[in-house]
């Protein structure tokens, strides 16, 4: 039997309606946007041949109307590029190689996750410079080859903070920074741990106050995936504890601020106070959920030092939504990886905009 696979979606919300923007020509990975509302869509390719690499696309409207793209870079440094964001101009990459060495019996990994800058020095729309502004993250290690260092973060002050996974299910991670949030100067000088405990947190994002939030991918057994509010100093569990584990006693660890149920995953994540948007819709977690092909509104109340969610609502349906942005003028971007394409959720009023 053939035919033709139809990715249905929708939104939960009658204010708001859902359009595609582009197809991708891969599966894409991860997106930024600047204060402009120009959208970067990054993915990577491994082909059977032997090449690799990736992209990065950028996404813009013309004086019409109508969404214009390009590739701004292509290069094979960009394979594994888990995490990107947009500052002053620049693009920076969140990236990782694979480098294992064997010496008597005993495997060991090279660090060779970076953060590196991409500029467009002669203004041509094109970054053909790179450099590694951060150097020396874990990257991917055996076992789990999928984790390695992901989203990334700039503070309000400059400040970098970079999500690093650990490199197994429920193992001690022999590095450091296995399983932590780092925190950078604004010159990407003075390495520290901000927060530890982590599996595999794929998104960071700012919050109530300038609060920092991020997902954290649940352990094999998949009891759900964790939304977390990231305070300095703290210890989140991985690999001791996890949520709601029968005959163990959590003590000396920050409980996550929200567990999806089963199966979940959570990846993309943004926190809107745009006045742009009814108040009803402000000041919400919206987070999409890979496996259940969902984008949840989640509302949240302070309780002590951290927040609780109050509710839970779902706001729209995208398969396999594994990132999403959000402009200044209220839209939600997401791009869907199964699919392959980024869609644009906005409200009906901008429709013609």
């Amino acid at each position: 039997v053939t035919g033709t696979t139809r990715h249905a979606v929708a939104v939960n919300n009658a204010e708001f309606t859902i359009e595609q923007v582009a197809e991708l020509d891969d599966q894409p990975l991860r997106l930024a946007i600047d204060d402009a509302g120009t959208v970067y869509v990054c993915y990577d390719y491994f082909k059977k041949h032997g090449a690799w690499g990736g992209v990065v696309l950028r996404y813009l409207r013309d004086e019409a109307g109508q969404w214009q793209h390009r590739i701004v870079i292509e290069s094979p440094i960009l394979a594994r590029c888990y995490g990107l964001a947009v500052r002053d101009g620049d693009l920076y990459v969140s990236r990782s190689g694979y480098y294992p060495k064997a010496e008597l019996g005993r495997v060991t990994y090279e660090r060779t996750g970076a953060i590196t800058q991409l500029r467009d020095l002669d203004g041509d729309g094109y970054y053909e410079y790179a450099h590694d502004v951060v150097t020396d993250l874990p990257g991917v290690r055996a076992p789990d080859t999928m984790q390695q260092n992901n989203g990334m973060l700039f503070g309000p002050d400059g400040s970098l903070y970079v999500t690093n996974a650990s490199a197994a299910d429920r193992t001690l991670d022999e590095h450091p920074w296995g399983g932590a949030i780092l925190k950078f100067d604004p010159d990407f000088s003075n390495p520290q741990i901000f927060a530890k405990g982590f599996r595999n947190p794929w998104t960071i994002t700012l919050g109530p106050d300038d609060s920092l939030f991020a997902t954290d991918s649940d352990v094999d057994e998949n009891p759900g995936d964790e939304i977390n509010h990231v305070l300095h100093g703290e210890h989140y569990g991985h690999p001791f504890v996890i949520p709601n584990e029968q005959g163990v006693e959590a003590v000396g660890f920050r409980a996550p601020m929200f567990v999806g149920e089963r199966e979940t995953v959570f990846l993309g994540m943004v926190y809107a106070t745009t006045e742009a948007l009814p108040e009803e819709y402000r000041n919400c977690l919206y987070v999409t959920d890979f496996r259940l092909n969902r984008v949840l509104r989640l509302k949240l109340a302070k309780e002590g030092d951290s927040f609780k969610v109050t509710d839970v609502i779902p706001f729209a349906q995208v398969p396999s939504p594994v990132d999403m942005v959000m402009s200044k003028d209220g839209d939600f971007y997401v791009i869907s990886r199964r699919a392959q394409k980024l869609y644009r959720i906005h409200l009906k009023k901008q429709a013609d905009n």
